[in-house]
């Protein structure tokens, strides 16, 4: 709905999808702000408010999510995500209302129709209902039901779309399955450490764990305040699960790939968010000290990460760019030794290629000439 009108106007010039991709952050860090705000009230935290933000800014804008972020191709999993921060807000409102439950159907389906992990959003969603302190018993009856619902459909219309495409077997749970699970959630701060992601994964599902249910239980306004974080994570962790189904028979160094960092820094958000929210309300230093130290660690590992990811993501995109220039200076004179650093498979890159030249996509937009079969000079 987007990519294609975007691509065909721009005639492929990533630097409008780049442009996208900023705006859908932008309105994902808008949301969160409002949900930060009513956490802040219900708890009384409001001095806290500006720093959840400025943190909050940091995990959002992450540069380890650079593949994503700044290769204008990935721009799915953005608006995934934020159909998950909208999902979020509606079923979190503090009075919940029949409109919130359709906003938030609609954008559950939205982030399905974007990337599939999303589907986790439909149970997270019917959870959230039925945690709901302002919802009777009726409502949390009939609003579970229409979600649940919605959701049924919205899934088999998904699956009903791609029943005709080869699909590898999703794997069983093993260790593997759960080891691939934690190095995934890891890498949202720990991609640079290959020998403690996995622990560091572990590390930041049990803090949420512990976390949630220690906030959960401090006043009547706590449950509510709180549970945008808890579903948060619950959301990363699904999308950590339901990839792991599907690729950790490559092997669990897979986990690690850096565009995954865009749905593993979700738990990590919910979890300093958790850890803001917990230093506001404890009452001795001695119950402070602990936490901040974990906060301290969590920050300087996503820095680090940030450092670490981003200084790759430049020598592979400055590697990256000369080649494209090689193949538009020399095109359709093109070695098959030059078209194998940009593509595995000759063949299917030369047609690509011949499209993008036809139309005067991306690296050729610029090109007033039709293919003439022979070398051409700029």
């Amino acid at each position: 709905m987007i990519m294609l009108p975007l691509a065909v106007w721009s005639h492929w010039n990533i630097a409008w999808d780049i442009t996208v991709i900023i705006l859908v952050s932008l309105y994902m860090l808008a949301i969160f702000i409002l949900m930060l705000r009513e956490t802040s009230r219900a708890l009384d935290l409001k001095p806290l408010l500006p720093f959840m933000v400025i943190l909050s800014t940091l995990f959002i804008f992450s540069i380890d999510q650079a593949e994503n972020l700044l290769w204008g191709w990935q721009m799915s999993a953005f608006l995934s995500l934020a159909g998950c921060f909208t999902m979020i807000f509606f079923l979190t409102r503090p009075e919940s209302l029949p409109w919130h439950i359709l906003l938030a159907s609609i954008a559950s389906a939205f982030a399905v129709y974007n990337y599939a992990t999303s589907l986790a959003l439909w149970p997270i969603g019917v959870v959230l209902i039925l945690l709901h302190p302002a919802n009777s018993t009726r409502k949390k009856i009939a609003y579970s039901a229409i979600f649940i619902l919605l959701g049924a459909a919205n899934t088999y219309h998904y699956y009903a779309a791609i029943m005709e495409t080869k699909n590898a077997a999703a794997n069983p749970i093993s260790l593997n399955t759960i080891h691939f699970t934690l190095n995934f959630l890891g890498s949202g701060i720990a991609r640079f450490s290959h020998n403690t992601v996995t622990i560091v994964g572990l590390a930041g599902l049990a803090g949420c764990v512990w976390l949630y249910f220690r906030l959960r239980a401090y006043n009547k306004n706590s449950l509510l305040a709180i549970l945008p974080y808890a579903a948060l994570a619950a959301y990363a962790v699904s999308c950590a699960i339901l990839t792991a189904f599907g690729r950790a028979q490559y092997g669990v160094d897979q986990a690690g790939i850096a565009r995954y960092i865009t749905f593993s820094y979700p738990l990590w958000l919910a979890l300093v968010i958790m850890i803001s929210v917990y230093l506001g309300l404890a009452e001795t230093k001695c119950a402070r000290k602990p936490v901040i130290i974990a906060l301290a660690i969590i920050v300087l590992f996503k820095m680090g990460n940030s450092a670490y990811i981003g200084g790759r993501f430049v020598k592979v995109s400055t590697k990256h760019n000369e080649i494209q220039q090689e193949v538009a200076n020399k095109y359709p004179d093109i070695s098959s030794a030059l078209l194998l650093r940009i593509f595995p498979f000759e063949q299917q890159a030369r047609h690509y290629l011949k499209v993008m030249y036809a139309n005067r996509l991306n690296i050729f937009k610029a090109q007033p000439d039709e293919i003439t079969g022979t070398t051409r000079h700029h």
